[in-house]
């Protein structure tokens, strides 16, 4: 759970671990009071990178709805690798290199 004050504005939830390649699967929902907050992008950082260190993953999996076009540009962004997709969900892998250096500019953001 997310917090902000003292309501849960998103929740950030883990599954599928696959030891053998070293990846688990992520999904975040944040209500649209918060969204477009630093909140969303510190907490979701802070929550990967702890999940990434503790079961020594190399890559995060994800889903998008194709509908949400919003999330596919940031995917895209972030060099997500498309693994598969059908009518109506793109699956996503991000390397831990790449959320390590969008961490980096996360914490030059917040030190300023």
């Amino acid at each position: 759970m997310v917090y902000k004050k003292n309501d849960v504005v998103g929740t950030i939830f883990f599954y599928d671990f696959n030891p053998i390649n070293h990846s688990i699967k992520c999904s975040c929902f944040f209500n649209r009071k918060v969204r477009n907050s630093l909140l969303v992008v510190e907490s979701m950082f802070t929550t990967l990178l702890f999940v990434i260190d503790l079961l020594g993953l190399y890559k995060l999996r994800f889903s998008v709805y194709i509908s949400n076009r919003r999330m596919i540009k940031l995917a895209n962004k972030i060099h997500s690798k498309i693994i598969n997709f059908d009518s109506k969900i793109i699956n996503y892998e991000l390397s831990k290199n790449s959320i390590c250096y969008m961490k980096n500019i996360l914490d030059r953001i917040l030190s300023h």
